[in-house]
Order: C-alpha cells, then structure tokens, then sequence
C-alpha cells in the first residue's frame, strides 16, 4: 500500500482516538471535580445538614406515621433525661412555667373545699340555734359576710406579735409592745425602716397618686399600717386577720391621738406623759389572745 493512502488511513484512526481520548479526559476532569467537591461538603457539616435534611424530614414522618410506639419507645429514655437535667439546670424558668396552670389548679380545689366547709358549717348553723350562733349572725350581717365565712376566719390561726407607735415624720419609736422580749432591741431600727419604706413607696407613686402603705407581707408574717395625724400604728401578726381588725386599729389610733395629739405633734424622745400607751396595745393584744382560746 502506497505511503500516501496509510497516511490518509491513520489520520482518520488518530482523530476518532483524540475524540474519544478527549472525551474521557473530560470526563475525568469532571469526575475528580465532582470528588473534590463531595469531599468538600463531606468536610463541611453545615453542607451536609443542609442536604439531608428535606430527606431526614420526610423519613421522620414517615416513621412516625407508621411506627408511632416505636418511635415513642426509641425517644423515651432520651426524653426523660433531658427533661430532668432541664428542670435541674432551670428551676426557676420551669416554676415560672408551671406556675399559672398548677396556681388555678390549686386555687379550684381550695375554692371547691371550703365551698363545701362552709356549706356544711350553715347547715349546722341552720339546726342549731343559740346566743353565741345568733350573735355571729348578727356580726355577719353587720359586715356583709357569709355566717360560715365568718365562723372560718374567726377559728382560723391568728396572733398579735408587736404592736409600734411610730412618729409620723421623724420615725422615732414612741410605744411598742412586744410578746417576744428578746425582739425589743430592734424595735428602734424596725421603727425607722418602716418609716423609711413608708417614705420611698410614697415617693415612688406620688406622680400617678396620693395615698397610703397600709400593709407588708413577709413569709407569713403580715404588717399592718395604720396611718393617723402625728403618728402611725404597725401591727405585726402571724395568721389570718379576723373581721373588725381594721376597725380596732382605727379606733385605737383614734383614742391615742385624742388623748395624747399635743404630746405627739412634737415629739422628741419623751416617753413620761405616754407610759399608758403600753397598756392599751397589751389589752389589745390581750384581746384577740382570749377570743381565740
């Protein structure tokens, strides 16, 4: 075979293998593109995420569908865990949480149980008819109070622990009573926080409204403020106030400023025109000690 047409033969052959040489080149090029950025996003946790999760998504639900206690089973003990270790790490975000619906839970069932106290105690009332029963009702009518109601409160706990008389403006200790002897060496300083606390409440509301701090809760301790001209009571009591709490203390502050207002309007520190003072707050005292008896 002449030179001229194997020349002409293999330059055709040489073509097709550059074609199909190229060909594959590229697509190996394309290959080890493909690798490099498959290795790239399995490296990246982010990318991987991101791809596997609308097909996560959907197997979930699927298995939840499905395999509802499987799945309830399977997340169980993880579940338990981590709701433990939440209310150990937050206790306070889980109360804060909880409290609304456990707090009207609680509430219904107090509401529900005395509800049913009281109706019991005015069906024995209703049976029942003698001076002491008669006297309550007449008492309940007076305050506008269910007769049950009343009977409740004036048998629930109740006890006078002190009893200040505590300059208006310079917060100076004029009278305190006490059954807590030892407690009477801090009644100067109680005196002036009161009167401090009184100050700053005031202060603080004064731009919205005028008016008075009438009572402060501790624990399940309660004072209770009784405002008057030159002077104001603070009674300090453990339980639930009975009916006509507040009326004895209008009173009492009534009978002190009329007694004693000229002693009282510029007070100083002399106690020798006030000693009876000390007296009433110990009947006083003595009073609701004897009704509870």
């Amino acid at each position: 075979m002449p030179a001229e047409q194997a020349n002409q033969i293999a330059d055709p052959l040489k073509n097709l293998q550059q074609i199909i040489l190229s060909d594959i080149e590229n697509r190996i090029g394309q290959l080890e593109i493909a690798h490099k950025k498959l290795g790239q996003q399995l490296n990246n946790k982010d990318e991987i995420i991101s791809t596997l999760s609308p097909v996560l998504t959907d197997l979930l639900q699927i298995k939840i569908r499905d395999s509802r206690d499987e799945i309830a089973n399977a997340l169980s003990p993880v579940m338990s865990k981590a709701i433990k270790k939440q209310i150990h790490d937050s206790k306070e975000e889980v109360i804060d949480a909880l409290y609304p619906i456990i707090g009207r839970m609680i509430s219904k069932a107090i509401a529900e149980a005395l509800k049913g106290l009281v109706n019991s105690i005015n069906d024995n009332i209703n049976n029942k008819y003698n001076l002491k029963i008669w006297l309550q009702r007449l008492k309940a009518k007076i305050f506008g109070v269910n007769v049950g109601e009343l009977i409740i409160a004036e048998q629930a706990p109740f006890a006078i622990r002190e009893v200040f008389l505590i300059a208006k403006d310079s917060g100076l200790l004029i009278s305190h009573y006490s059954k807590n002897i030892s407690g009477t060496n801090d009644a100067h300083i109680i005196a002036a926080m009161l009167t401090a606390i009184k100050s700053f409440v005031q202060d603080a509301f004064a731009k919205e409204q005028t008016g008075e701090l009438y009572e402060i809760e501790y624990s399940d301790q309660t004072i209770r403020i009784e405002p008057g001209l030159y002077a104001y009571l603070a009674v300090v009591y453990k339980g639930v106030a009975p009916f006509g709490l507040n009326e004895q203390l209008t009173q009492i502050q009534e009978r002190i400023h009329t007694r004693y207002s000229r002693f009282l309007r510029d007070y100083q520190g002399e106690n020798s025109r006030l000693t009876k003072i000390d007296t009433l707050f110990a009947e006083f005292s003595g009073k609701y000690d004897k009704e509870r008896e």
